[in-house]
């Protein structure tokens, strides 16, 4: 990263991983990683790849977010470093908000560090790992730990060590600010690595023991029965969200419609994040009801698999509908 154009001091910290396929219709590259300096000016930067294992393409105009933006804000010291300065002792506090905006930090801190963790906690990922909760911060060891928080983040049970950090580089004998993304059953963990203001980006990979769980998304369709049967196409629209995460406009698509011909199905589209089309209010030939299914499928923020499936009737006969 020593080669990169905008490099103030030469260390790189915070990376966070994103597929910008799912959010922008022409991104610089299928994954987007942010990354920032640690001291003076600092500023947020972006590097761009068709890969999640890399090679990385600077951004040609970096940094996306410098220590001067007006109007937002005049020329500040700088832009990512997210701690005070003097003999501190960090914890991990945690705010809510309604719009992104305004934030109302909660009175007491999630993460408190204790034992061998040493006196400070920073640079937290917040996780739902199948089922828990869990955020995985670093600690002044060195190392990278994690909390279980509980279902309403009112939980706090230290759980170890998740990352030793290696003695040789990349790490140096300090990892922090993970950000984990999951492609199929391999999971990876971009990382801080290496010693207070020689740091850089460090990758992690580690092959699961078995498929990540495809989580349900929360589908509903406005017309979920046609009646009359009177042969016409029908107006029918699809919403599809993921409760308790991020589901990018592009993250998903419709892979199956069923319970039809050609002629019965049109403007729904496979193979695209299809939500609107037109189902034909037709009786199926065999005396009973006809039942058009739908099937989406994607992924959440991180990579891990989604689906839904809903259905839409033409009963047979009025006492059905």
């Amino acid at each position: 990263m020593s080669q990169l154009s905008y490099n103030p001091i030469n260390e790189f910290i915070f990376p966070s991983v994103i597929r910008a396929a799912d959010y922008f219709a022409d991104p610089l590259g299928e994954y987007y990683l942010y990354y920032a300096p640690h001291e003076r000016p600092g500023g947020i930067s972006l590097a761009y790849s068709d890969s999640i294992d890399g090679p990385w393409t600077e951004y040609a105009a970096n940094p996306l977010i410098g220590n001067t933006w007006l109007p937002h804000y005049p020329t500040v010291s700088h832009i990512a470093l997210p701690g005070p300065t003097g003999p501190v002792s960090r914890r991990i506090r945690w705010a809510v908000s309604n719009d992104a905006r305004t934030w109302t930090v909660q009175p007491e801190p999630m993460v408190t560090p204790q034992g061998i963790e040493g006196p400070n906690a920073s640079g937290p990922f917040f996780l739902r790992w199948q089922g828990p909760n869990l955020v995985i911060f670093h600690a002044a060891d060195g190392n990278m730990h994690a909390v279980d928080v509980g279902e309403n983040l009112d939980r706090e049970a230290h759980l170890g060590v998740v990352h030793d950090s290696l003695a040789e580089a990349p790490d140096l004998g300090r990892s922090a600010a993970p950000t984990f993304y999951f492609d199929g059953r391999t999971a990876h963990m971009y990382h801080e690595a290496g010693g207070r203001v020689t740091a850089t980006i460090g990758h992690a990979v580690a092959a699961l023991p078995a498929p990540v769980p495809t989580r349900e998304l929360d589908c509903a369709v406005d017309r979920p029965v046609l009646w009359p049967p009177n042969h016409k196409l029908v107006d029918v629209a699809v919403t599809v969200d993921l409760p308790d995460g991020v589901l990018g406009p592009r993250a998903f698509a419709l892979t199956e419609v069923t319970g039809g011909d050609a002629t019965d199905v049109a403007g729904f589209v496979t193979g695209t994040p299809d939500t609107a089309g037109r189902l034909r209010a037709e009786r199926a030939g065999n005396g009973g009801d006809r039942v058009y299914t739908l099937r989406y499928a994607g992924h959440d923020e991180i990579g891990r698999p989604v689906g839904c499936t809903v259905t839409v009737t033409v009963p047979h006969d009025q006492r059905r509908a």
